[in-house]
C-alpha cells in the first residue's frame, strides 16, 4: 500500500504509522532519498464484487458478482478482510502464504463497540462499575464472555496492569520506545509509564520489542524516563524484578484501561429524559426533548453515557502453526524454511479462539463438539475417510440441506441433498414385500420366495462398479468374486453419487476378467447428501452403516426462527453490595411516522425504536419483506436514504422514504457488524398511498380501433413491469402494453377484438404479490372512455349571395371564420368541434358537420349539439339569432337526430355519474382529543397527511382543486377542523 525509494544510509526501511496500516521510513534517524507516499489499496471499490461477506465461524468468503459483471478466468482478487469481520482459520487445514511469502495469518481479531446509557447514581445506589456479558447465537451456550468496566463520572477511572519494564531509557522527546521483551501486546494500545501516558500507533517487525509511540496523552506531562532508579548499581532482570539492593526498582511498563463513563457524549451527563420524563413523542420537532420510549426512571434528572470497546482477543495474533525445525509451533520461532502445510490444532483455539489478554475471561472453550445436537437420522450406507468421499446416504435426509451435521466425532456442511445409488442388486426378489435376495440369489423371506437375474459366471478378479448413465456423479462399488463359481459373491457401495434423474445402467468398470452374464440393477434414494467434510477444525474419518447423524442447529440460516448471525450483550451495575438485574441488549421498534408513504418516496420518516446504536454508518432502514432465511430481501425490500440518528441513545432515527409501491410491508431497522446482524421489524406496519387516477386523455374514442390512452394521476411509481391495467365496461381490454412513464403519467394501449366494445373505465392496479399487494385505481367520471358518438352533417341557409364569395376569395374565407365562431359560441364548445365542408347556391347553403369531442365522455354529443343549434335558429331571441351573420339563419338537421339525441343525453347522465362521501375522510379519520396543543398537532398531522395524499381530493365551489393548489387548501382545511380558529379556550375542552 506505501511505496518509498530507499535510505539515504544503510539502516533499513521500518513501519511507520499513517492513513494505511503500513508505511516506512528509515531507522537510525537517517533521511529518504526521495518523498515517500501512502495509498491505501484496501479502500479500492470493485465494481466487479458488490459484497463480500466472509464468516469467521463458518471459514468461509462469500462474493457477490454484479448481475451484470462476468469474472474472466485465470483471475486473481484480492480481498481485504476487515478489522470487524473476525479471522478465517483455514477449513482445509492448509496454511496459506501471507505478504511476506512465509506461512500463517497476521489478522485483526474482531471488537465489538458498545455505548450504553443508565441513571446518574445516587448516595442511596452508589456505582463502581459495570459487568458486560456477550456471545453469539452461534455459541451462547459454550462461550459466554465476560467484561468489567470500572466507572467515575470524571472521565472513568484509569486501571493498570504492569506488563513488561524498559529495555532503554526514554528522552523527553523519544518517539521510538525499547521494551524488556517483545511488544506485539501494546500495538494501538495506552500504556503508562512513570506517571506518564503513551499511546502505542506502531510495533518494529524487525526488532519486534521497539514500539512507536504518541507521548503525553489524558492530560499527563511529559517526562523523561530511566530503565532502573535507585543508582548506578541498579539493574534488571528479564523478569522485571531489580538487581542491586532494597532502592533500586525496575521502571515498569504499564497497559492502561480506562472506565466506561464517555465524556465526549454530552459531556457523559444528558438531562434530556424524553416527554415528560418517561415517553418518547414523535417529530423532529421534539428531538431536544431526548427520547425514552421504555419509560425508565431517572429520579435524579439525570442519566450518563458510557462506552466501552471490547476485544475477542489481542489486536493482532499469529496463528500457531507447524513450521520451520519439527516441533516448532510458532511463526515466530521460524528462522528459515519458514512454509507450513498443515495447521496446528491447539487445545481451545478450535473456531477462532485464541489466548486471550486484557480483563476478559471465557466461561467455557469453544470446542464445537461440545455444541448441542439432536439425533435426526442414521448412515444407510458406510462413509469412508478418503477425498473424494462427499456424498453420504442417510434413512431421512428431510431438514438436512444448508445445515451442518455431526457424524460420530466428524461435523459436516449438507450442501445438498439429492438422489443416489443405496445398493447394487444382481437378483430381484419375488414372492412378497419381505423377500430379498442376496447376491449370489439365495432368497430368504418365506418359502414362497424366489429370485431372478445373475450373478454372471466365469469372473476370475475383483474389481469396481461405476454407472453409465442416469445423469448423476461421483457413484461408485466394489465386488469380490467366487473363486469357484466365478460370480459374484458381494457387492459394497463406496460413494453413493449425487445428481441422478434416472435409473442409471451400471457396468464393470475395472477387474472382473473372465465376467459374463452379470446383471447389475441399482437401487435409488432420494436422501443422499453432498457435503463437505471435516467442518470446525475436525478430522475426516470413516464412519460405519447405521452411524447416528445428528443435527446441529446453531450455524442454520435456513429457518429465520433458529439462532442466526446475531450477537447478544447484556450488562448489569455493580457496587460493594453486588450486582444489579441484567439489562439485555436488544432491537426493538416502537413507532414510525408517517406509516403511509408516496410511491415517488423522498418523504421523512421518523422512527422510534431502542437498539438504534449511536451512529448510522452501519444502521439501513429497509420497507419490504424478510427472506424465509431471515435475512432481507433485497429483491423485494427498498432502502431509506439519507439516514440519520437524532439520539444518542439510539432510539430517534430519520431518513428519507425510497420510492415503491405495495399496499403493505414491513419496516426493518438492520445493524451489520462483521458477520453479525440484528434486527428489528415493524411487521406490515407501512404501505404506500394507492393509485389515484385523475384523468384520461383521449376519453372519447373511435370505435373498434386500437388506441393509446395517457393516464394522468399519482402513485404510479416507476416499474412497469410490476403494473397493470385494463378497460373494464360490457367488455375487460388488457392495456397491452401499460407503460409507466412517471410516477404521474402512464400509458394503455387497448386493441379490441371484433365486436368488443371501447365503454367503460381505466383500472389500474399498481403492485402485486411479490411488491407488497397490489391497489387499484377507483373508478369515477375521470377514469371514463367511451366511443364516440357519430357525428352530425347540418345545413345552414344564409340570406347571401354566392357570387359575393367566389371560392377561394377573402370574403369566403372571413364568412367561413365567422360563421364557425358563431356557431361554436353559441352552442358554448370549442370551434374545433365545427368543421364547414362546403357552400352551394340557393341564397347560401353551407353544409357543416358537428364533431365529438375527444376528451370528454360527459361532453354533449353532435346530435345533442345539433338539436339544440335548430332550436337557436328557430327563436328570433336565441345567442346564434343575435350574430349578423347568423340574424336569419335557418338549420336543417337529417332525419333521426332528435332520437340520437336522447340516446346520447342518456348514456352521457351514466358516464358523468359517481358516488362521494358525505364527510371527508381526512375529517372523519382525524378528530382531535381535545383543543389542547398537542392533540390538535396531532389532528393536524393526521389531517394533512390523508387530505394531501388520501383518494378523495378537495373540492372548491364543488370542483377539484389543481395538484399545484392542494397543499394550500389542505392547510386551510386542516387548520379550521382541527381548531385552530376555533374562539380561545383556555380549558382545551372540545
Amino acid at each position: 500500500p506505501c511505496t518509498y525509494q530507499s535510505c539515504a544510509c544503510s539502516c533499513k526501511p521500518i513501519v511507520y504509522s499513517c492513513a494505511c496500516s503500513v508505511f516506512r521510513k528509515c531507522a537510525c534517524g537517517c533521511d529518504l532519498v526521495s518523498q515517500f507516499s501512502c495509498g491505501c489499496s484496501q479502500n479500492t471499490t470493485s465494481t466487479i464484487i458488490t459484497r463480500a461477506v466472509w464468516s469467521a465461524n463458518t471459514s468461509s468468503l462469500l462474493l457477490e458478482i454484479d448481475k451484470s459483471s462476468v469474472i474472466p478466468g485465470s483471475t486473481e482478487t484480492t480481498v481485504w478482510i476487515p478489522k470487524s469481520a473476525g479471522i478465517k482459520y483455514p477449513s482445509d487445514g492448509v496454511v496459506p502464504l501471507g505478504p511476506s511469502g512465509n506461512s500463517g495469518t497476521l489478522a485483526n481479531i474482531s471488537s465489538f463497540k458498545l455505548t450504553w446509557v443508565t441513571p446518574l447514581p445516587d448516595s442511596t445506589k452508589p456505582r463502581e462499575g459495570f459487568l458486560v456479558q456477550f456471545s453469539t447465537d452461534r455459541s451462547f451456550e459454550t462461550d459466554v464472555r465476560t467484561v468489567y468496566f470500572p466507572d467515575e463520572l470524571d472521565g472513568g477511572i484509569i486501571q493498570r496492569a504492569a506488563i513488561t519494564h524498559l529495555g532503554k531509557d526514554v528522552g523527553l522527546d523519544d518517539t521510538k520506545i525499547e521494551l524488556a521483551i517483545p511488544a506485539q501486546f501494546a500495538s494501538g494500545r495506552l500504556i503508562e509509564i512513570d506517571n506518564e501516558i503513551m499511546g502505542v500507533y506502531a510495533v518494529d517487525p524487525d526488532a519486534n520489542n521497539t514500539i512507536y509511540v504518541t507521548r503525553a496523552l489524558l492530560s499527563t506531562t511529559k517526562a523523561a524516563h530511566t530503565i532502573v532508579t535507585g543508582g548506578s548499581s541498579c539493574s534488571c532482570a528479564d523478569n522485571s524484578t531489580s538487581v542491586g539492593g532494597t532502592a533500586c526498582g525496575c521502571t515498569a511498563v504499564k497497559l492502561v484501561y480506562q472506565g466506561a463513563t464517555d465524556i465526549s457524549v454530552y459531556g457523559g451527563l444528558d438531562q434530556k429524559l424524553g416527554y415528560l420524563s418517561s415517553s418518547c413523542r414523535i417529530g423532529t420537532q421534539f428531538s431536544e426533548e431526548g427520547c425514552n420510549p421504555l419509560g425508565y426512571s431517572y429520579s435524579t434528572g439525570a442519566r450518563t453515557f458510557q462506552t466501552a470497546t471490547i476485544f475477542s482477543g489481542l489486536p493482532e495474533v499469529r496463528w500457531a502453526s507447524a513450521c520451520g525445525a519439527a516441533g516448532s509451533t510458532n511463526a515466530n520461532t521460524c528462522s528459515s524454511n519458514c512454509l507450513c502445510t498443515q495447521t496446528t490444532k491447539l487445545s481451545g483455539r478450535e473456531n477462532g479462539n485464541i489466548v486471550l489478554g486484557n480483563n476478559l475471561t471465557i466461561a467455557s472453550p469453544s470446542d464445537p463438539l461440545s455444541y448441542p445436537s439432536t439425533d435426526l437420522t442414521a448412515l444407510a450406507v458406510a462413509i469412508d475417510a478418503d477425498a473424494g468421499s462427499v456424498t453420504m446416504a442417510v434413512n431421512d435426509g428431510n431438514k438436512l440441506k444448508n445445515n451442518y451435521i455431526r457424524v460420530d466425532d466428524e461435523i459436516m456442511f449438507v450442501q445438498d441433498v439429492s438422489r443416489g445409488i443405496v445398493d447394487v442388486r444382481t437378483y430381484t426378489p419375488y414372492g412378497g414385500s419381505a423377500c430379498s435376495c442376496s447376491v449370489e440369489g439365495a432368497a430368504s423371506g418365506g418359502s414362497l420366495c424366489g429370485c431372478t437375474g445373475s450373478a454372471g459366471t466365469g469372473c476370475t478378479t475383483d474389481g469396481t462398479i461405476s454407472a453409465a448413465t442416469g445423469g448423476g456423479i461421483g457413484f461408485a462399488a466394489s465386488f469380490t468374486v467366487n473363486s469357484t463359481t466365478g460370480g459374484l459373491t458381494s457387492i459394497t457401495v463406496t460413494r453413493p453419487g449425487t445428481g441422478f434423474r434416472s435409473t442409471p445402467s451400471l457396468q464393470i468398470d475395472s477387474g472382473g476378467a473372465g465376467c459374463t452374464g452379470v446383471r447389475l440393477t441399482a437401487v435409488l434414494s432420494t436422501h443422499v447428501l453432498r457435503v463437505s467434510r471435516g467442518q470446525y477444525a475436525t478430522s475426516w474419518g470413516g464412519h460405519a452403516t447405521g452411524a447416528s447423524v445428528k443435527y446441529i442447529p446453531w450455524p442454520s440460516q435456513s429457518d429465520p426462527a433458529k439462532p442466526g448471525l446475531r450477537y447478544n450483550f447484556r450488562i448489569a451495575a455493580y457496587n460493594r453490595a453486588g450486582i444489579s438485574e441484567f439489562i439485555y441488549f436488544t432491537t426493538r421498534l416502537f413507532d414510525v411516522f408517517p406509516r403511509e408513504l408516496p410511491a415517488a418516496g423522498g418523504v421523512p420518516i421518523e422512527i422510534i425504536m431502542i437498539g438504534g446504536g449511536s451512529y448510522a454508518s452501519n444502521v439501513t432502514a429497509w420497507i419490504g419483506r424478510l427472506h424465509t432465511n431471515g435475512l432481507v430481501d433485497t429483491d423485494r425490500s427498498r432502502a431509506c436514504t439519507a439516514l440519520e440518528n437524532l439520539e444518542a441513545g439510539g432510539t430517534r432515527l430519520v431518513c428519507r422514504a425510497p420510492a415503491w409501491v405495495g399496499q403493505s410491508h414491513d419496516l426493518i431497522v438492520e445493524q451489520v457488524s462483521g458477520m453479525f446482524r440484528q434486527q428489528a421489524v415493524g411487521s406490515s406496519w407501512m404501505r404506500y398511498s394507492a393509485p389515484i387516477l385523475t384523468g384520461v386523455r383521449p376519453a372519447s374514442v373511435d370505435a373498434g380501433v386500437k388506441v393509446t390512452i395517457t393516464v394522468q394521476g399519482r402513485n404510479f411509481g416507476t416499474n412497469s413491469t410490476d403494473a397493470s391495467g385494463s378497460l373494464v365496461g360490457t367488455d375487460i381490454i388488457p392495456c397491452k402494453p401499460l407503460t409507466i412513464v412517471s410516477d404521474s403519467q402512464l400509458t394503455c394501449t387497448l386493441e379490441p377484438t371484433q365486436g368488443q366494445s371501447l365503454a367503460g373505465d381505466i383500472v389500474i392496479t399498481i403492485g402485486s404479490a411479490w411488491s407488497g399487494g397490489g391497489q387499484t385505481t377507483s373508478t369515477s367520471a375521470a377514469s371514463r372512455i367511451a366511443e364516440k358518438p357519430p357525428p352530425v352533417q347540418a345545413e345552414a341557409t344564409l340570406p347571401l349571395n354566392i357570387v359575393d364569395i367566389p371560392v377561394g376569395s377573402p370574403e369566403r374565407a372571413a364568412v367561413n371564420r365567422t360563421l364557425t365562431t358563431t356557431l361554436s359560441s353559441a352552442l358554448g364548445i370549442p370551434s374545433s368541434r365545427i368543421l364547414i365542408t362546403s357552400f352551394s347556391a340557393g341564397s347560401v347553403i353551407v353544409i357543416f358537420v358537428i364533431l365529438p369531442d375527444p376528451n370528454s365522455v360527459t361532453a354533449a354529443s353532435p346530435a345533442t349539439l345539433a338539436v339544440e343549434l335548430a332550436a337557436q335558429a328557430a327563436d328570433p331571441t336565441s345567442t346564434l339569432r343575435q350574430g349578423a351573420l347568423t340574424s336569419q339563419i335557418v338549420i336543417a338537421l337529417p332525419p333521426g337526430t332528435a332520437e340520437q339525441a336522447a340516446s346520447d343525453s342518456a348514456a352521457a347522465a351514466f358516464a358523468s355519474s359517481s358516488s362521494s362521501s358525505a364527510t371527508p375522510l381526512w375529517e372523519s379519520s382525524c378528530v382531535p382529543k381535545s383543543y389542547t396543543a398537542f392533540d390538535m398537532e396531532v389532528c393536524y398531522d393526521c389531517c394533512i397527511r390523508v387530505c394531501e395524499w388520501g383518494d378523495q381530493i378537495p373540492q372548491v365551489d364543488g370542483a377539484d382543486v389543481w395538484s399545484g393548489d392542494r397543499h394550500a387548501v389542505c392547510q386551510s382545511l386542516c387548520l379550521v377542523h382541527c381548531g385552530y380558529t376555533r374562539p380561545f379556550n383556555p380549558y382545551g375542552t372540545v
